[in-house]
């Protein structure tokens, strides 16, 4: 057996490993390449190999090997399709949250645009989502209309879940919003299809006796989306809301003098209905237009008094919630998520107390730190959400990174700066509203710079709060 052979049936025997086991596929795949290093077959299958392992740089590097070789007319030789994929590979991979840089961002639309220009008789799957690739850069770099335009492309190119879903955000952050939740439907076949086998039809706006809304979204936007339960109750007899337990009491606070809203917490049994809608899909079920989503107002959180405020410094002169990390499963949070030790900086701030309403694993950087005695940790005082929104009620404004907290504090209308990244973001706080957000007016945003760095940001911030 020759060496190019033996890589071919390594090859054919890895195939059926991909799904049940990624680590052996992966094993198997560098022997292949290894005993042959021109089987460019096998570079390109072991670079998506890596990538399904979170090995993200090492898959660059697999995916450039196979581009560096010749075509060739021999079983696993480089062929103009398989350098075609190869590219789209490659580009898709530097722009991955992981790595990505502007370095990496310049590569990326290089090898993509390359991918494009072999012609027509390509892969229109793979130009589709070379054009939804180009988009994602686009949106790095805050390039407004090569974002939007890139992503129509993509999808009229191949109209595909990956590709409708890089429209979706595309529109959401131009302020397209009615166009992008219609398209953000897309991500039910994409990565959420067990949605799809619930036992009730779909809701289209039209009058039913009992509807079942279900937060499949983080907790921001389940808390985020309740501001269109008021106006879909309205259509219909009974509204029950699934939501996240920790926000149950929250909500079913703020929605009780709606008699026909019911606020359940997920870990419940499902209740019965005539249909069902995603909270997401609540936008395009009613109907609504942009103005109508963006000037959809929110719910009046009444914020319950906290007995005890012992923690809270007397000497102080302004008081501030902090909260640095968002939920660690979230593709974006390595961007989102500021190491603790950037907050000291507000340390700065003449007469300022600092109070941690960080949850989670990450709330013990506090105390790895060593700044137990510079911010106080108020974790023991929280067991839900209506506890932490208690405590940013004794707060003077609120300092926080993008997440749940973020939108907790917008939804009690408490001043808050959010702290934004430039490659990890959301968009209700698109680069393109500036220092706004889309839907709370006492939030100013303060954003990274192309040099994506946090220490302008709070340089920008203890100026402000000194002043």
């Amino acid at each position: 057996m020759t060496p190019r052979e033996h890589s071919i049936d390594l090859y054919n025997r890895t195939a059926s490993l991909t799904a049940s086991d990624q680590r052996m596929a992966y094993q198997m795949l560098t022997s292949a390449v290894v005993t042959d290093p021109t089987f460019a077959q096998g570079w390109e299958f072991l670079g998506r190999s890596l990538a399904d392992i979170g090995g993200i740089p090492a898959s660059c590097a697999a995916f450039r090997a196979a581009l560096r070789l010749p075509d060739g007319c021999n079983p696993g030789d480089m062929t103009p399709a398989l350098r075609h994929n190869c590219l789209l590979q490659l580009g898709h991979r530097l722009a991955n949250n992981l790595i990505v840089n502007d370095e990496l961002l310049d590569e990326a639309e290089v090898v993509l645009k390359e991918a494009l220009a072999m012609g027509e008789g390509m892969d229109p799957k793979v130009n589709g989502f070379c054009h939804t690739n180009l988009s994602l850069i686009a949106s790095h770099r805050w390039d407004k209309e090569t974002e939007i335009r890139e992503a129509e492309l993509g999808f009229e190119t191949h109209a595909d879940p990956s590709t409708e879903l890089g429209l979706a955000f595309a529109c959401l952050y131009q302020g397209q919003l009615a166009r992008g939740n219609r398209h953000f439907e897309a991500r039910f076949p994409h990565s959420l299809g067990q949605y799809l086998t619930l036992p009730w039809p779909r809701w289209d706006g039209e009058y039913v006796d009992s509807l079942f809304v279900l937060s499949e979204q983080g907790l921001g936007d389940a808390l985020s989306f309740t501001r269109f339960l008021p106006a879909a109750a309205k259509r219909v007899g009974l509204l029950t809301y699934s939501v996240q337990p920790t926000l149950w009491r929250l909500i079913a606070d703020a929605v009780k003098h709606i008699p026909n809203i019911k606020i359940t917490p997920q870990d419940r049994v499902i209740e019965s209905a005539d249909a069902w809608v995603p909270a997401f899909s609540l936008p395009t079920a009613l109907g609504l237009t942009d103005d109508e989503i963006h000037h959809s107002p929110g719910l009046s959180f009444k914020v319950a008094p906290v007995e005890d405020t012992s923690w809270k410094s007397r000497d102080a002169r302004l008081h501030v919630a902090i909260a640095w990390a968002g939920a660690p499963n979230s593709g974006i949070d390595m961007h989102r998520s500021i190491p603790f030790t950037e907050f000291l900086a507000l340390r700065e701030v003449p007469g300022i107390a600092l109070y941690s309403v960080q949850v989670g694993d990450r709330g013990a950087d506090l105390h790895a730190s060593g700044a137990s005695a510079l911010v106080r940790d108020l974790t023991s005082w929280i067991h839900e959400a209506r506890d932490t929104a208690g405590i940013m009620g004794e707060m003077d404004l609120c300092v926080v990174c993008e997440s749940f907290v973020g939108h907790l504090a917008g939804a009690i209308k408490k001043p808050t700066y959010l702290l934004c990244s430039r490659f990890g973001r959301d968009w209700r706080s698109s680069p393109y509203l500036g220092e706004k957000t889309l839907w709370y007016p006492e939030t100013k945003v303060l954003r990274q710079g192309h040099d994506a760095t946090w220490r302008p940001v709070f340089k920008k911030l203890v100026k402000e709060l000194s002043e």
